[in-house]
C-alpha cells in the first residue's frame, strides 16, 4: 500500500464550505429518495441477479 507524504487534497475545504455542502445533501436527500422509490424496482428478467433458484 503507498504511504502519501503530502494530504491529498491540496486546497481542503473550509469548515464554511463543509456545512454549506452537507445542508445540500440534507435537502437533496429526501428528493433524490422519493425519485429512486419511483422508478421502482427492475423485474428479474431485465438481468437483475438474485439468490432465487
Amino acid at each position: 500500500m503507498q504511504r502519501y507524504s503530502q494530504p491529498l487534497l491540496k486546497h481542503p475545504l473550509t469548515t464554511e464550505q463543509i456545512n454549506a455542502i452537507k445542508i445540500i445533501i440534507n435537502e437533496l436527500a429526501p428528493k433524490l429518495n422519493s425519485y429512486l422509490n419511483s422508478i421502482g424496482n427492475v423485474p428479474d428478467d431485465q438481468g437483475q441477479m438474485t439468490n432465487d433458484k
